[in-house]
């Protein structure tokens, strides 16, 4: 007998409504500073794996998530970067210009909750799959030296913060809205 448990769900058949607003909002604390020619990078992948980012930034985003109620895994960078020579927008070491987030990942099953110094309290949490947690630290004013932001988060890894994958300044990580397919 086939139950609701049984039954192989694909990634993107789902159907999904996006808070538009919400996910601007989130954008907007998070990239609160960046500087000029920096530019957000955001992903909209109708599997888990996320490849390059979306050409023309939220503005894009908007127009994937209102012309479509397939479910997406949704992603941000937690840098900014810039154009290559060929004008495309790439999570790459040599095209960054700003790391605006430290994420934690995987708080709660990889990191016990309790292995967080008590009162670091972070901006935001996003739950990316059951009992499994992202915590977000926004930056006042963002790194604009690649090793500088490369060395938090390899700081934070180290310390038994946040799991070891990753360990770049421009790790892709989940938007407060999607799917973990």
């Amino acid at each position: 007998e086939e139950t609701e448990d049984t039954r192989l769900h694909l990634l993107g058949d789902d159907k999904a409504e996006y808070n538009l607003l919400e996910i601007q909002e989130f954008v907007d604390i998070v990239f609160h500073s960046k500087p000029d020619g920096a530019e957000q990078l955001f992903y909209a992948a109708p599997t888990n794996s996320p490849s390059r980012p979306m050409m023309g930034g939220m503005p894009q985003l908007h127009k994937v998530l209102t012309r479509t109620s397939k479910a997406r895994a949704l992603y941000f960078n937690a840098s900014s970067c810039r154009r290559d020579d060929e004008g495309i927008l790439r999570h790459k070491k040599e095209l960054f210009e700003a790391f605006h987030v430290l994420v934690l990942d995987d708080i709660g099953t990889k990191i016990p909750i309790d292995a967080l110094p008590e009162g670091l309290e972070p901006t935001y949490i996003i739950e990316s799959s059951e009992g499994n947690f992202q915590y977000g630290f926004v930056l006042d004013e963002p790194i604009t030296d690649v090793d500088h932001a490369t060395a938090l988060v390899q700081t934070a890894a180290l310390a038994g913060l946040t799991d070891g994958g990753g360990l770049m300044a421009t790790k892709i990580v989940r938007l407060p809205s999607g799917i973990n397919g």
